[in-house]
């Protein structure tokens, strides 16, 4: 099943150039860029991509699933937590027990992240998948 990482461009901006992304948008936008300059290998999943793949549906979070595979799971949470506010106190304890981050965007939209290590998941190429590919 394909996966998606949804390319936040230029060319997909609106028609209107002071129109801006809806939140949801720019929230996914913020979490791309920052994993995309770690250079790290993720796809977005949940609403999103059911948006791209499937019929369009309302989603109030942003899901995505990071390839961290098991033993570094900690580096990655450190670096998303310097970036992104957590949701829960022990959001840092949370995701190591739970393999799940949750975060706040800047702009409050909440962002899923699912620590990726399963061999489904690591053999994922977002490279075919990013969109108009």
């Amino acid at each position: 099943m394909p996966v998606l990482v949804i390319v936040f461009s230029p060319m997909s901006q609106p028609n209107d150039p002071h129109a801006a992304y809806p939140p949801i948008l720019e929230a996914a936008s913020a979490l791309q860029t920052f994993c995309e300059i770690h250079g790290w290998r993720f796809c977005f999943i949940g609403g999103l991509a059911v948006q791209r793949w499937g019929e369009p549906r309302q989603t109030q979070d942003a899901d995505l699933t990071l390839i961290t595979g098991f033993g570094p799971e900690e580096s990655y949470v450190d670096s998303l937590l310097s970036r992104f506010a957590g949701r829960r106190e022990d959001s840092k304890d949370f995701a190591m027990r739970f393999r799940v981050l949750l975060l706040h965007a800047s702009n409050g939209i909440p962002l899923d992240i699912a620590l990726g290590a399963m061999p489904f998941e690591l053999n994922f190429d977002n490279q075919n998948n990013r969109e108009g590919a």
